[in-house]
């Protein structure tokens, strides 16, 4: 190896040992304290990190003050776009209702309540779901305005029970 680069890789490998013996004692510091959180939000080798109120992890948005509408409302997003990929499958009439409601069932519930386990549900919350839901067994059976049907009657009429149910 050449002078030059022996000095400079010499050098970079201080640094990092420098930077790593540092990071160790910080680290050491902090669980004691019994505080991981403060340990990974303090400055790591010069670098600050970043606070945000709100960010993706594993598919699921994770909010600093524990809300979950927007976990829900991006849920909902996600579904309507499955919903709407299918809408062949709704409109066609070579199917039956019992067949479509499965497909519904499998297809488009069971990505709108992926991870709903932690979800705080408030009234709210579980008012938007079951809109969404609503409306497409409404799509499915195609009963449009003017036709008026009670949700009681949708819910009996397709086999469906009141969302709130599926969630807990």
């Amino acid at each position: 190896m050449p002078r030059k680069w022996q000095r400079h890789h010499q050098d970079r490998t201080g640094r990092l040992t420098h930077c790593l013996r540092r990071n160790l004692a910080v680290f050491n510091k902090y669980m004691r304290k019994k505080s991981l959180t403060d340990y990974l939000l303090t400055n790591q080798c010069s670098r600050d990190v970043k606070r945000s109120s709100e960010f993706c992890y594993l598919g699921s948005i994770v909010a600093e003050n524990g809300d979950t509408s927007s976990k829900v409302n991006a849920r909902i997003q996600k579904t309507r776009g499955s919903f709407s990929k299918l809408r062949r499958v709704w409109l066609s009439k070579s199917l039956r209702k019992d067949t479509k409601i499965r497909i519904f069932n499998a297809c488009v519930k069971s990505v709108l309540l992926y991870g709903c386990e932690i979800w705080f549900v408030t009234n709210e919350i579980q008012r938007k779901i079951q809109t969404f839901v609503n409306r497409c067994l409404r799509y499915i059976l195609r009963i449009w305005w003017p036709n008026i049907i009670s949700n009681k009657d949708l819910w009996k009429v397709t086999g469906q029970e009141d969302i709130i149910v599926e969630i807990r």
